[in-house]
């Protein structure tokens, strides 16, 4: 705290001033504890006004309007992907972001997302199907291979 005086006729402050500034800064100092100011805590502040433009099982690109929050490159970010009736919590990177004159456009890449919401999410992308078939013969096969190569 800065304590200063606004006239020029006395050359001291009264003892009672010193006081009151060492009551209020008390006071002051206990109401920034409780309520979390010291806390070096990530800022959470959610945004509903983003529209998913692509997703796929290594990120995703959403765009919102300009009076949207300002986020920058390298964030990491809190997701939460509706899949049908769930949600699907995840973490992103913000890998790309760049705009045009009416939204701007944000490249996310996962960072940690559990690999069971990952299964989940690749099915609701691409399909129940979505691996096909694996052929198990061929060069995989160590039948097929020359001998000269083993």
């Amino acid at each position: 705290m800065y304590l200063i005086r606004s006239d020029t006729d006395e050359e001291r402050f009264e003892p009672g001033v010193f006081d009151f500034v060492l009551q209020f800064g008390r006071v002051l100092s206990y109401s920034l504890k409780v309520n979390g100011y010291f806390k070096a805590q990530p800022q959470v502040s959610e945004f509903g006004g983003a529209e998913l433009i692509d997703i796929s099982g290594s990120g995703l690109l959403f765009s919102y309007p300009p009076d949207g929050p300002d986020i920058l490159l390298y964030t990491d970010l809190e997701l939460r992907i509706t899949v049908g009736e769930e949600e699907i919590p995840a973490r992103g990177r913000v890998m790309r972001k760049y705009g045009d004159s009416g939204r701007t456009y944000i490249a996310i890449q996962f960072i940690e997302l559990d690999p069971d919401d990952m299964e989940k999410l690749l099915e609701h992308i691409y399909g129940a199907d979505y691996r096909g078939q694996v052929d198990s013969l061929g060069v995989a096969d160590l039948r097929n291979m020359p001998t000269e190569e083993l």
